[in-house]
């Protein structure tokens, strides 16, 4: 099973349709791929930012 389709399945598990599911966890694996290729030209993303990513992902109203 691929990284994307692990992830798809998980938010088809939260309830997406096939596609919008697809496309979010696309989202999250090149947003992972970006991250490790960048290595230390990035910043450390805090803990809030990284949940603000994942409500963005989930569909949840920012905080």
């Amino acid at each position: 099973m691929s990284a994307t389709s692990s992830r798809s399945r998980a938010l088809l598990d939260w309830g997406f349709g096939q596609d919008d599911a697809r496309l979010r966890a696309g989202l999250l694996v090149y947003a992972g791929i970006g991250f490790v290729h960048a290595g230390n030209n990035l910043p450390t993303p805090t803990r809030a930012e990284i949940q603000a990513l994942f409500r963005l992902v989930v569909g949840d109203e920012p905080a």
